[in-house]
């Protein structure tokens, strides 16, 4: 079962359209939780939008440091529009084909929700073929490219990642594929990239992907950060199928993500989706995804039937699709000791000490969750059946 975040019941009574209901009776205490919640999960803009329609509901301080945060996240999207409006103007004179992945792009869809949505990078949908014109161009906008080692990510995964050090360190990641390990190539991208049309993001004519491939990626992505995707993203799906609702060609969806595995995985979104919003999605969908999920899958696939860790039990499945010793060996060697730049980026090591301190927990860290995705491989009893 997909893992669905712990939240204050308020928060999901907002989400669900009560916001018109009379405040609950809550302490200062639990005003403060509830607002560190909404900051954790990504809603204080929603939270905060109430507590102006209710003032006299909410403690002065709780809306201060919801109005505060509400600030730093618009300055922060103001900076972030900046550089994805300069990334696609470029992209665009190179006629490099680009659609904005989530953030930015879901305004389009989502206009009716607070204009202030907490975004930490810029994912881009480009293709394959063209990662080294991408590559160009955001270095030439001085951004460093950041790899576990050199190569690594275009020959092993489904993404580059260019940092900035610039207003707090800028993170733009030039996805190929909607879909993630070990599935980079189980959706078909010339039809994604066929169903795409042109509108404006950040103020520049771009592509957007289809609601039907949207959602697709929307929902992998939650399959994929699994227990660290904040509530907002649960909440963003759902808008999108309600708001979508008479206009999304569901046979089109099931017959994108294709047989095996990854239906599994999108089903059990959904369900879960279901289950917490109650979100109107056709009961035929979910049995036409579960049918296809029924289908025979390579042993990897099947770690895939809970809740991953990205360097872990993903990890082990992607290194288990990997053909040939030398490639799983490059892969592994890469994944357990990846390159002192990468370290000092993604954990920001005080000295050298603490530098090989890192290198063993991410070590330890990738073979416990790896375990833990063998023991769901070869103990029934441990792998949660697929709705």
């Amino acid at each position: 079962m997909m893992t669905f975040p712990r939240v204050h019941p308020m928060l999901l009574t907002l989400l669900n359209g009560h916001d018109r209901s009379a405040p609950p009776p809550l302490d200062h205490s639990a005003w403060d939780q509830l607002a560190r919640e909404a900051d954790t999960h990504g809603l204080a803009p929603w939270l905060h939008r109430w507590s102006c329609d209710h003032p006299s509901a909410i403690p002065s301080h709780v809306h201060d440091r919801l109005k505060a945060n509400v600030a730093a996240v618009a300055g922060k999207n103001l900076i972030l529009a900046d550089e994805l409006a300069a990334i696609l103007r470029d992209l665009g004179r190179r006629g490099i084909a680009c659609a904005p992945l989530r953030g930015f792009s879901l305004v389009h869809y989502l206009p009716d929700t607070p204009s202030v949505r907490p975004m930490g990078d810029l994912d881009l949908l480009v293709k394959r073929d063209d990662c080294s014109e991408v590559r160009d161009v955001l270095r030439r906008l001085d951004y460093t490219e950041v790899d576990r080692r050199p190569g690594f990510a275009e020959t092993y995964s489904y993404t580059l990642e260019f940092v900035k050090d610039q207003h707090g360190w800028i993170t733009v990641e030039p996805h190929w594929t909607v879909a993630y390990p070990p599935f980079m190539d189980a959706i078909d991208m010339g039809t994604v990239w066929s169903r795409c049309r042109r509108s404006t993001v950040a103020g520049v004519e771009t592509c957007l992907l289809s609601r039907e491939d949207l959602l697709i990626n929307l929902c992998w992505h939650l399959n994929h950060k699994g227990a660290d995707a904040p509530l907002l993203w649960w909440y963003e799906l759902d808008l999108l199928v309600r708001r979508s609702a008479a206009v999304i060609d569901w046979p089109r969806f099931v017959l994108t993500i294709g047989p095996g595995a990854p239906a599994g995985l999108l089903a059990e979104v959904l369900t879960t989706l279901i289950r917490e919003f109650h979100s109107p999605i056709p009961d035929q969908a979910i049995a036409e995804l579960s049918t296809s999920a029924s289908l025979p899958t390579p042993h990897s696939a099947r770690l895939f039937t809970g809740p991953l860790a990205v360097d872990g039990a993903e990890s082990l499945a992607q290194f288990c699709a990997i053909k040939g010793l030398r490639a799983k060996a490059v892969y592994a060697c890469a994944l357990l000791i990846p390159s002192r730049e990468f370290m000092m980026m993604h954990y920001a090591p005080a000295s050298p000490s603490q530098l090989y301190l890192q290198y063993a927990r991410r070590a330890l860290v990738c073979v416990w969750e790896s375990l833990k995705g063998l023991v769901n491989l070869f103990v029934p009893s441990r792998r949660p059946s697929l709705p």
